[in-house]
């Protein structure tokens, strides 16, 4: 087996070494009472499928780049339980704020700053609504604060 290319590596670690960069998006989550059983998390809306479809489309596009000598990296990002925090304001902000700053840094550097996103929707009213939501099985009134 040949050493992998930059390409192929960047597809696996999510760090982009070359330009252009070809994002993927592989949605992997798993979703409440929907899975064979009542009760059961599962993959209902084929989310599972997405996520492995994106995860080789990353593999065969760092390949191709490396077949062709073509300069570039190819990253694959995942996507877990966007349906559960698609709502809340106050999340959806930290978690593009978290995106925006953690594209281009180091691991360290981006877990950093995952957890300051994560602590700031600690203290949000919309988390408290969040949890009471989920455990009175309704949708969540967010207030954005």
């Amino acid at each position: 087996m040949r050493s992998p290319s930059h390409a192929t590596i960047a597809a696996w670690i999510a760090i982009p070494i070359g330009r252009p960069v070809i994002g993927l998006l592989a949605e992997y989550d798993a979703l409440p009472d929907c899975g064979p059983k009542s009760g059961e998390w599962g993959h209902g809306c084929g989310h599972n499928l997405l996520g492995t479809a994106a995860a080789v489309g990353g593999i065969v596009a760092a390949e191709a780049l490396e077949a062709t000598d073509t300069a570039g990296s190819v990253v694959v990002w995942g996507c877990p339980a966007e349906e559960i925090c698609a709502g809340a304001p106050v999340a959806v902000r930290q978690a593009k704020k978290a995106v925006d700053l953690g594209m281009n840094v180091d691991l360290n550097t981006g877990m950093e700053i995952e957890n300051e996103a994560y602590n700031v929707n600690l203290a949000t009213e919309d988390r408290q609504e969040g949890i009471r939501a989920f455990n009175e099985k309704r949708k969540p009134r967010w207030q954005g604060r």
